[in-house]
């Protein structure tokens, strides 16, 4: 599992696969940390990230 960041705070962790010959990434499963709140900032900040 990857860790997920977000404004430099631990908020996730995520099981990825990159499929490299179709460039495609998978997000198999996607696991927030207990105590973080899923708002609208999390996910725009997600959304955007690179």
């Amino acid at each position: 599992m990857l860790p997920l960041l977000s404004r430099g705070k631990l908020v996730g962790r995520v099981d990825a696969k990159a499929h490299r010959k179709q460039g495609v990434f998978e997000l198999k499963s996607l696991h927030i940390e207990p105590g973080v709140r899923l708002s609208a900032r999390l996910a725009g900040d997600l959304r955007c990230a690179d």
